[in-house]
This record gives C-alpha cells, sequence and structure tokens, in this order.
C-alpha cells in the first residue's frame, strides 16, 4: 500500500475536443443505406446488369360488358356475370453495355389462374416463356453534335408520350416488335427511324390460354410498321414531338 501511494499517478488524458456544429446550421444526416441491387449480389462486372420482378395481381369484375359470338369457341356459349382472376407477371432482363457492342436478352412469364368456362381470357393476358427482348446494339459514335447508335432484334418502344407506341405498363402481357432502330440524341432532342414487325402472342385458342399453354410468339412480313420520331425540348416544361 505504501509503495502504490508513492508510485506517480498515471495522468489522464484530456478528452477529445468535440467538433461544434455551426451556428445556424442543420445536424447532418446518417449516410441512406443502399438500396439492394440483383447485380451487385451476384458479383456481376460493371458492364453486365441482372434485374428483374415480380408482380402478383387479384382482378375481380362485375357485370360483363363482353359479349361472345355464337360462333365462338366454346360454341353459343357466354360469358359470366361476374368473375374473378389472379393475374403472375414474372420479367428477367440480362443487359450488356459495351463502348460499341451491347444487347439484351428479356424474359416474360406472364399467366392467369381462376377463369372457368365461362371467363374472359385472351393475349393480352396469357404469354408463358416469352423471350420479349433479345437484340444486339452497334454504337456509331458522334455524329452531328449527338451521339448514334443501331439496334438489331426484338424489342420493346417507348416513343415520347406514348400515345403511339409504347411498353404496356399495366397489362399482364407486354407488346414487342422485331426489326431495326436506329437512334441519334443529344441532351436536348432525339431522332429515330425504324422498321418493324409487330409481335403476334401465342396461343390465341381459349382453351389454351386457360391452361396457360407455350406456343412460341411469331411476326409476319403482311404486317409491317415504319416511322418515323423526334423530340425537341424547349425548356424544362415543354418538349415538341412529331
Amino acid at each position: 500500500a505504501l509503495v502504490a501511494a508513492q508510485s506517480p499517478a498515471t495522468p489522464t488524458p484530456a478528452p477529445a475536443a468535440t467538433p461544434q456544429q455551426p451556428v445556424g446550421t442543420a445536424p447532418a444526416k446518417p449516410a441512406e443505406p443502399k438500396p439492394w441491387r440483383l447485380s451487385q449480389s451476384l458479383g456481376t462486372p460493371d458492364w453486365l446488369t441482372v434485374s428483374g420482378s415480380e408482380r402478383i395481381r387479384y382482378e375481380t369484375l362485375d357485370n360483363q360488358f363482353r359479349f361472345r359470338s355464337p360462333n365462338s369457341n366454346p360454341p353459343g356459349q357466354g360469358y359470366g356475370d361476374s368473375e374473378d382472376v389472379l393475374a403472375v407477371q414474372t420479367l428477367l432482363k440480362i443487359e450488356a453495355k459495351g463502348e460499341v457492342l451491347g444487347g439484351a436478352v428479356e424474359i416474360l412469364d406472364a399467366r392467369h389462374y381462376g377463369t372457368d368456362d365461362t371467363g374472359f381470357v385472351d393475349a393480352t393476358m396469357v404469354d408463358t416463356a416469352d423471350v420479349l427482348q433479345a437484340y444486339a446494339d452497334l454504337h456509331l459514335g458522334e455524329l452531328s453534335g449527338g451521339k448514334h447508335r443501331l439496334r438489331l432484334g426484338r424489342e420493346t418502344v417507348d416513343l415520347g408520350g406514348r400515345r403511339v407506341m409504347a411498353r404496356n405498363a399495366h397489362r399482364n402481357t407486354i407488346n414487342a416488335f422485331t426489326g431495326v432502330d436506329w437512334e441519334w440524341s443529344t441532351k436536348e432532342s432525339l431522332l429515330k427511324a425504324f422498321w418493324v414487325l409487330p409481335v403476334d402472342r401465342r396461343p390465341t385458342d381459349f382453351e389454351s390460354l386457360q391452361d396457360n399453354e407455350w406456343e412460341a410468339n411469331d411476326q409476319d412480313l403482311d404486317l409491317q410498321f415504319a416511322g418515323l420520331f423526334y423530340s425537341h425540348k424547349l425548356d424544362e416544361r415543354t418538349t415538341v414531338e412529331t
């Protein structure tokens, strides 16, 4: 005890100075956590992106407004006055981006459950295991102050205000087109020229659709869609499209 009492005391370190908040400033917010991404979890390189979605929706309808022709299949049988259905849409997309070459493949699986023989079902509801997009991009570099690229294959398209050509957002199936698409763009302007064949979803008969059966979709030269689209942003609130 004597030795301990005579030993020199250990100096106590001074408390670290607390940084002072500048007067009149709001306290700093903690960093928000980054959202979870499938590509990061898979460890894919920066040029490769994997994404997808799963949508399950219950729909019900009273006072049926549709009419079934006596020549329809099944013959002479009308639709029920009320019905309900469970619509399921699954999307998986793999996209590659390079300085010159790129492309994407997207798979759509759209199904429905719960429709009986008096229910309504068509190709806007069912498209089982469809190749929705499969295209290759060729980036052609600079042209007249903008960049332009060429796309070949099957794709979905949104044009401007989406009043003429658009990727369906609410419907269970999605329109696609197969052909060639050229696009030139700057920060203010976009010019697109395309020649495509609308994709016909298969099957189309009631029994196959009711059972969510698979059939390869196709396109035909008898049905072609071509055009030019141009948009220019005048200011933050005004865009001209033609």
